[in-house]
């Protein structure tokens, strides 16, 4: 039986106690991740300046943490398909 949960670090570490043996996924953008980022958030435009701000600091935060992971997957901008096809190989394999 497979789930998949969408958590941020602090979450991830909470499963990992109840769970040893779950697999952990890191999914993020191309490097250079917070510029990644930044573009990704400003085109939306539904963001205020502030938001997209602390959104930045968070994901720094979260982008030191990924080497916690066991795999990380990097989501290319306009092509989803890509992440989409390793997060099922990674699946298949568990």
């Amino acid at each position: 039986l497979n789930v998949i949960l969408e958590i941020d670090i602090q979450g991830k570490e909470q499963i990992i106690q109840k769970i040893p043996d779950a697999i952990s996924i890191f999914i993020t953008v191309p490097e250079p991740a917070l510029k990644t980022l930044e573009k990704r958030l400003r085109a939306r435009g539904a963001d205020t300046e502030e938001k997209i701000q602390k959104r930045l600091d968070w994901a720094k935060e979260e982008l030191a943490q990924q080497k916690m992971f066991d795999h990380v997957i990097i989501n290319p901008e306009g092509h989803p398909e890509k992440a989409i096809e390793e997060l099922t190989r990674i699946i298949q394999r568990s």
